[in-house]
């Protein structure tokens, strides 16, 4: 518990780089209204740019996360990620024109591709399968901690001091990560016996008061005996790794993780996260779009707090679909008052606003759980690599989802067009996991690597291949 919430600390700053263009783009916006002396010129297009860039370089670092996940070790990455965030945010707190501001933003975002995955594959060889959800969880709570913090220090503080509060963040954070061992997993890959022996006692050292087992005894790590690494050159290594995707056992989780990143991005909630001001100010909403972003934000931490609960009680499949069901009603909702309140159909302006807050708590599912199960579903020897290209796949869908923002919203007739698109991908989303996700909930990670050998679609599953309750 320890060393997931010490490496789940690192969320925090993703959180605070997701909802900064929020905060910031307005607070620019008014500077120049007001002609003070230090503005910052930014137009509107810049603006979707300095919103969607974190996205654009994300892809890139998220494959140099992969290699370096698996060759340098999950730690390592953690660790070397504090370097890049304190950089960017210093250069962000001391801009004095647009070009500094992008210079910032794009090192933070390469920092943030750095911290998610690595982050979640860590605690998915740390924890045992009953608590490995809840744990992972963690770190949505951190990133969502992130927003909310950012957004209320939006509504009285000045974007440079907001950024030079990032830039202890990141001191903290590498803090937080220098005294806790490697995982035992991936030392046992490196054929590192000894440090994974120490590392698995560290792990271990209170519950083996109650539980007698040992490296040897572990059933995970007899499963990954067999795969430690020899020193291949690196085009066999090359040849080796796709080969490892071309087997059932890469090739079918990539894809169905694949989609549901493309679904999770289409659904909206990133575009509103990262506009959330402007967003509540085009709804037609009377409340303080920087009130109802804190709400909206709060909303997230109690449902990220609550998810650590849910995650170890209910399975995946379960919370995703409800997850998908009430996003869909929910945007639904707000599109059609958001439309009346545009004719002037109606004087309830709060229910958008309401639905949109509810809208996120939903959400909360479908932007976390997914990240739980893509470092679950792929076998060891390319489980950095994967969970890192899966990631890069969802960061080249977010600046996708960004930068169709303003053209949904022209080509549809408004926010109540664009509302419905969200509402309908959301609708797609819970179709998918009823069809192709497996349950990961309480499974052993090499049991669900076997699982795909012989399944593709969850209900047509052979009886004898259903993946066993731990």
């Amino acid at each position: 518990i320890v060393a997931a919430t010490a490496v789940s600390f690192l969320s925090i700053s993703v959180g605070l780089g997701t909802a900064y263009s929020a905060i910031l783009i307005p607070q620019l916006s008014a500077a120049q209204r007001n002609k003070e002396l230090d503005a910052i010129t930014l137009t509107e297009t810049e603006g979707v740019w300095f919103t969607s860039s974190v996205a654009l370089v994300m892809p890139f670092a998220g494959v140099i996360a992969g290699v370096l996940t698996d060759n340098l070790g999950r730690l390592r990455v953690l660790q070397m990620s504090t370097l890049p965030q304190f950089i960017g945010w210093v250069i962000i707190a001391t801009a004095s024109n647009t070009w500094m501001l992008f210079a910032g933003r794009l090192v933070t975002g390469f920092a943030g591709a750095l911290v998610i995955v690595p982050s979640m594959v860590y605690v998915s060889e740390i924890s045992s399968p009953k608590i490995r959800g809840a744990l992972q969880s963690i770190s949505s709570t951190f990133y969502n901690a992130g927003l909310l913090t950012t957004y209320l220090k939006g509504w009285f503080l000045s974007w440079r001091v907001i950024a030079w509060l990032a830039v202890a963040y990141s001191v903290i954070s590498l803090l937080c990560v220098l005294f806790i061992p490697e995982s035992s997993v991936w030392l046992l890959k490196k054929g590192k016996s000894g440090d994974a022996q120490k590392s698995f006692e560290w792990f271990t050292k209170y519950r083996q008061k109650y539980e007698s087992e040992t490296l040897n005894e572990s059933p995970q790590l007899q499963n990954m005996e067999i795969i430690k690494e020899e020193p291949f050159s690196l085009k066999t290594r090359i040849r080796w790794t796709l080969k490892q995707f071309a087997l059932p056992t890469g090739y079918k989780p990539f894809l169905i993780m694949a989609a549901l990143m493309v679904i999770q991005e289409f659904s909206g909630a990133h575009v509103i996260m990262m506009n959330a001001v402007i967003f509540f100010e085009g709804i037609g909403t009377n409340f303080d779009p920087y009130l109802a972003s804190v709400y909206m934000a709060t909303m997230r931490v109690g449902m990220a707090v609550t998810q650590i609960w849910l995650m170890r009680r209910f399975n995946r499949r379960a919370l995703l679909m409800v997850s998908c069901v009430g996003m869909t009603i929910c945007m639904i909702i707000s599109a059609v008052y958001t439309k009346w309140i545009q004719d002037g159909s109606t004087t309830r302006n709060w229910v958008p606003l309401c639905m949109l807050i509810l809208y996120f708590m939903f959400f909360t599912g479908l932007i976390s759980i997914p990240l739980v199960v893509t470092t679950e579903v792929f076998p060891l020897p390319i489980r950095g690599l994967a969970s890192n290209l899966i990631s890069a796949i969802l960061y080249i869908m977010l600046f996708g989802a960004l930068q169709s923002f303003y053209p949904l919203y022209n080509a549809l007739g408004g926010l109540s067009g664009v509302q419905y698109f969200y509402g309908l991908v959301s609708a797609v989303g819970f179709i998918f996991v009823f069809l192709f996700l497996p349950e990961t909930h309480n499974k052993d990670l090499w049991v669900i690597e076997r699982y795909f050998l012989h399944n593709t679609m969850y209900f047509s599953m052979k009886g004898k291949h259903l993946i066993p309750c731990h």
